[in-house]
């Protein structure tokens, strides 16, 4: 019709950017909702200080994305279309072909990421909840506590120990408190103190180790239901002017007298001589997930590790305290006191999980939104693919082709992109399951019920999208699709 190259190329890249532009515009609009709904359903979920709000980096990242995507995604097949001869192409029929390579390849694309996505979902709530049943040596439920540093109220050595001692009486006194005991670091509280420990060895020589620690008061042990191997527990006798004393966790009692008896034994810690009066079992220190760790228990009463304390009490399950009553109840000794961390050890210890929830959540959510697109685009063609082949399939329909047939066949197509697109994005997951092992515990790269699980969920729901244009195809009137050109 005497159209010039250019002015073709034109069109058809004012068309894809209209396109792109309205994709933008709508993916913006969608934000502003996606972003108030995570700030409201994750509420507790930590990304590390990231403020998910829309401002204008966005908007000008969103439209240079846009413009780029007209370019690449509009330029290209408008520059193909007019290169070469003209006659050939003129007479190509609607039917001939099925669809292009390329378009193949981009949806094997987009399937292989929604595979990698998904499976590192699966993998890291896989992980959570490997992590939330490891033993953590001590027993979280029904444990509530609060921290205060009786140092910003300038108290003395003889004021601190009378308000240990009247603290311990308000909190025991209240209905349904089990157990309350004292300490100055208690477990995954996000804080860790250690020092080197020296020992004499087996052979007559010195042993030598690093250890954290923390100073605990009586009934610490029965309030955290850490059992006491061998020996006793911090009682109330541990007190300035007694013997300083001290217990070992097993695995600093392997490391300093493997095959011997500490009980007994002196331990050089510092400046500080403590003489070892009981083992306790191992429990979790830092991280739930952490591998044993040599720890010592100093009596509080006699050595504080940090000025910080806090107290803890275990309650019954037809206990009333909260965090409120125990914050009453401190107060109620000095109101001047700041109290803080009040909470149970439920939410310490969601509080220590929320890194491994946000990773699992964003991969997650990014899954499956790149499994909406890949099945869109499996859809988009799809269906092009059969608009092309309608004469074919007038024809097929024709000569006694039935529904199931035409069905069976069209799929087909869909099938193969749909298992290269899992071939590909199993070959991209191994790097991905072997970084999220490095970064969070438990994630197994051999997990085959998650891959499994992943793989069959990324063809149920790319082969819903394949089918609908075939089965479309197959109820087809047989004399329309014949006279199509």
């Amino acid at each position: 019709m005497g159209a010039s190259r250019w002015r073709i190329v034109r069109q058809l890249l004012a068309e894809s950017l209209v396109l792109a532009s309205a994709g933008a515009c709508g993916g913006l609009l969608l934000s502003f909702w996606v972003a108030d709904l995570l700030i409201a359903g994750l509420p507790e979920l930590d990304f590390g200080g990231l403020e998910p709000s829309v401002d204008a980096r966005v908007l000008l990242f969103t439209s240079a994305l846009a413009a780029t995507s007209a370019g690449i995604f509009g330029l290209t097949p408008a520059l193909t279309l007019t290169r070469g001869a003209l006659l050939p192409r003129l007479r190509q029929t609607v039917g001939a072909g099925s669809r292009s390579r390329t378009q193949g390849f981009f949806v094997v694309t987009q399937l292989s990421l929604s595979l990698v996505l998904l499976l590192g979902a699966g993998l890291s709530l896989r992980a959570l909840q490997k992590a939330a049943a490891i033993d953590l040596g001590f027993n979280p439920e029904r444990l509530l506590s609060a921290s205060y540093d009786l140092t910003l109220q300038n108290y003395s050595a003889d004021r601190r120990e009378v308000f240990r001692r009247d603290l311990l009486t308000r909190m025991r006194s209240l209905p349904g408190v089990e157990s309350v005991a004292l300490t100055d670091l208690p477990p995954l509280s996000g804080t860790m103190v250690s020092t080197m420990v020296t020992a004499a060895s087996n052979d007559g020589g010195m042993s030598e180790s690093r250890a954290y620690m923390s100073s605990v008061g009586a009934n610490y042990f029965k309030t955290m239901e850490i059992p006491v191997l061998r020996g006793r527990s911090i009682e109330e006798t541990d007190r300035r002017g007694s013997p300083d004393v001290a217990i070992v966790n097993e695995t600093l009692a392997r490391r300093l007298w493997p095959n011997v008896e500490p009980l007994g034994r002196t331990l050089q810690v510092d400046d500080l001589r403590v003489q070892i009066v009981g083992v306790a079992r191992d429990a979790k220190y830092d991280e739930a997930t952490e591998d044993p760790r040599p720890f010592l228990y100093l009596a509080l009463a006699q050595h504080s590790t940090i000025d910080r304390e806090t107290v803890i009490a275990r309650s019954s399950g037809k206990s009333t305290i909260t965090a409120a009553v125990m914050q009453d109840h401190i107060h109620g000794l000095d109101p001047a006191l700041p109290v803080f961390n009040v909470k149970s050890f439920d939410d310490v210890l969601r509080d220590r999980a929320d890194k491994q929830r946000g990773i699992s959540a964003l991969f997650a959510a990014f899954g499956v939104l790149a499994l909406a697109l890949a099945s869109l685009g499996l859809y988009g063609v799809m269906s092009y693919a059969v608009t092309r082949r309608t004469h074919e399939i007038g024809v097929r329909l024709a000569l006694g082709a039935t529904p199931r047939q035409l069905i069976r066949l069209i799929a087909e197509d869909g099938f193969q992109l749909t298992i290269m697109g899992i071939g590909v994005g199993t070959v991209l997951a191994y790097p991905l399951a072997r970084a999220l092992g490095a970064l969070i515990f438990g994630v197994q790269i051999a997990d085959l019920a998650t891959f499994a699980t992943t793989c069959v969920l990324l063809i149920v729901v790319a082969m819903s999208a394949a089918l609908l244009p075939a089965v479309r195809a197959a109820h087809l009137d047989p004399v329309a699709a014949l006279r199509t050109e």
